[in-house]
């Protein structure tokens, strides 16, 4: 039961970051290719078996739907990057 829990809490908050990363897209957020396929990327500061889990359930998000395709990137000092980026108009940057 754990396991589901987890499970459905990372899937919510991966929903969530990509609703905030889409909805904070600047010019050079998000990209799409000649066939459509638009590219988002994901900022999170976890690493080890946090980044593993991030990475497995955008692995599945991507699989399931081939327009939208996101790719989980660390960042250190996620806050300070974020803010700086913010401020200058390149929230999150590619």
């Amino acid at each position: 039961m754990h396991a589901t829990l987890t499970r459905r809490l990372a899937a919510a908050a991966l929903a969530v970051a990509t609703v905030i990363t889409t909805g904070c897209a600047s010019s050079g957020t998000t990209s799409s290719s000649a066939d459509g396929v638009i590219k988002l990327k994901f900022w999170g500061d976890w690493s080890g078996e946090g980044e593993q889990q991030f990475r497995t359930m955008t692995a599945a998000f991507n699989k399931t739907h081939p327009k939208i395709q996101v790719e989980y990137v660390v960042q250190e000092d996620i806050l300070t990057k974020f803010l700086t980026a913010s401020t200058s108009g390149q929230a999150p940057p590619t």
